[in-house]
């Protein structure tokens, strides 16, 4: 195995030479980890499956320019969720949350016509 000092940091990276091989070695040694990633930076399981799938997508478009690729993967989810994030704050709900069904709707000043 091959561990090479970063510059900067002094933290060990991986090189492709340590790291697997193929996109289904990655992601059978990725998956679990890169999910519970999504969930801790998401909160919704559904949409963090949805991330990480989006996430092998790409890597399997780019795998050969792909240096490091647990690197690049982690990057990658983190990049998506941020994604998501900004633009799920952008929608704007049509329809009442739950706890504001339950309030009463304003009533309307009355106006007279009399003067």
């Amino acid at each position: 195995m091959i561990i090479q000092q970063g510059m900067a940091a002094g933290q060990p990276y991986e090189t492709r030479a340590q790291s697997p091989e193929t996109i289904e070695e990655l992601f059978a040694a990725l998956e679990s980890p890169l999910l519970s990633y999504a969930l801790r930076l998401i909160g919704d399981r559904e949409v963090a499956e949805d991330l990480v799938q989006e996430t092998f997508m790409k890597l399997h478009t780019h795998f050969a320019e792909v240096r490091e690729p647990r690197r690049w993967l982690y990057r990658t989810v983190h990049n998506l969720a941020l994604n998501h994030r900004r633009d799920s704050a952008k929608i704007i709900r049509l329809q009442p949350q739950p706890d504001e069904a339950d309030a009463p709707a304003p009533i309307p000043p009355i106006r007279s016509h009399c003067r």
